[in-house]
């Protein structure tokens, strides 16, 4: 039966593909599915991920940045990383944020920022869902 996903270009009618991992999500976008549902555990994550989304640069270049240099530091630039971390998330708000850096950690801020570019997301779908809606 076909669940009609509202978006703020209107109503659509096809069946959604439903994910529920990360390995899910990653093929759905990979296959470039025009509606994608996220539910369970992953939607949560989505979601605190989401209030971070226009740091994701920012963060990856963080954390790409320590994670090139542990060859040459002996694992010392990791720790450098995960404190970088750890100040962003006391900077930006405290345990709200560390939470949202911990989902993007969790989901990966490569497949986010695919997300991102070439999807309008939809946080109201549902409380335990979002929608994802393929851009033209």
């Amino acid at each position: 039966m076909p669940i009609a996903i509202k978006h703020s270009s209107g109503v659509h009618d096809k069946d959604p593909v439903v994910v529920t991992t990360k390995e899910e999500l990653e093929a759905a976008c990979k296959r470039r599915e025009e509606l994608i549902v996220v539910t369970g555990d992953l939607a949560v994550k989505l979601r605190q991920a989401w209030s971070l989304r226009h740091k994701f640069k920012l963060i990856a270049a963080l954390v790409t940045g320590g994670a090139l240099l542990i060859p040459f530091t002996g694992g010392a630039s990791a720790a450098g990383a995960a404190g970088v971390l750890g100040i962003a998330a006391t900077v930006g708000g405290g345990v709200a944020t560390t939470v949202a850096l911990t989902a993007i950690v969790a989901i990966g801020i490569v497949l986010l920022m695919a997300i991102d570019k070439g999807y309008n997301v939809d946080l109201n779908l549902s409380p335990n869902s979002v929608g994802l809606k393929l851009r033209k």
